[in-house]
C-alpha cells in the first residue's frame, strides 16, 4: 500500500513538473527587432533567422530587397534570431546581438549585415581547433573594427548573465511557435511554407495579394 501512495504522489509532481515546464517565461515586451514598419501595418511579417545559417543569410539578402517596395503602413518586419544547436557558435553570436542593441541600438541592423558577411569566420569548422575564449576574442575585434563598439564593453556584456537570460527567452519565443529550423517566416502570426529559395518578386506576390 505505501508503494501505491508513493507512485502516486511521484506521478502528482511529475505530471505537476511537467505542466509547468511547458510555459514559458512572458517577455515584458514583444520578442524580436523590428526593421521597419508601424505597429499598425497591415502586415506583420516575422523572420526567425540563425546568425550562423548561410540560408538566413541568403534570405537576409531578399528580404531587404522586399522592404524597400513597400511603406510603412503596408508592412511590419520583425527578425527574431533562432539559433541552431548545430551550428556552434550561433548561440554566441545572438547573444552578442543583444550585447550590442543594448549598447548601441543604432548599430544593430548595421550589425547584421556584418555578422551574415562574416559567418563563415563562425563556422564549426573554421573553429574547431579554437577555445571558446579565443572565438569570443575573434568577435570582440570584429564588433570592435566594424561597429566602434569597446572591445572590453563588448565583453563585459558577454560576461553579463542578463544577456544570456534575454537570448535564451528569445530562443523560447520560437521554440514555442514551433519554430524547428532557419530561415523560418511567419505573415500576420501563420508560419509559411518560405524558405531561402523564396524570391522578391514571389514575396511581392504575397505581399500585394494581402494588401488588395
Amino acid at each position: 500500500m505505501k508503494s501505491v501512495f508513493y507512485l502516486v504522489i511521484f506521478s502528482f509532481f511529475s505530471c505537476f513538473y511537467f505542466v509547468n515546464c511547458q510555459f514559458q517565461p512572458i517577455p515584458s515586451t514583444y520578442d524580436g527587432y523590428t526593421k521597419s514598419g508601424n505597429a499598425n501595418a497591415k502586415i506583420l511579417w516575422e523572420a526567425y533567422f540563425d546568425l550562423e545559417c548561410p540560408d538566413s543569410a541568403q534570405s537576409w539578402t531578399t528580404v531587404k530587397k522586399v522592404l524597400t517596395t513597400y511603406n510603412e503602413n503596408q508592412l511590419r518586419l520583425i527578425v527574431h534570431l533562432f539559433p541552431l544547436p548545430y551550428h556552434f557558435y550561433a548561440y554566441t553570436t545572438a547573444r552578442a546581438s543583444v550585447v550590442i542593441n543594448q549598447i548601441n541600438p543604432s548599430v544593430f541592423w548595421k550589425w547584421i549585415d556584418v555578422i551574415f558577411d562574416n559567418q563563415a569566420q563562425f563556422f564549426n569548422s573554421a573553429t574547431q581547433n579554437q577555445t571558446y575564449n579565443e572565438v569570443l576574442d575573434q568577435l570582440a575585434d570584429l564588433v570592435e573594427s566594424e561597429l566602434a563598439i569597446n572591445k572590453t564593453t563588448f565583453l563585459n556584456g558577454m560576461h553579463d548573465s542578463s544577456t544570456d537570460s534575454a537570448a535564451r527567452l528569445s530562443w523560447k519565443f520560437g521554440a514555442g511557435r514551433s519554430v524547428f529550423g532557419t530561415p523560418i517566416f511567419a505573415v500576420n502570426g501563420v508560419l509559411t511554407q518560405a524558405d531561402q529559395t523564396w524570391t522578391t518578386q514571389r514575396w511581392i506576390a504575397l505581399f500585394d495579394s494581402l494588401l488588395i
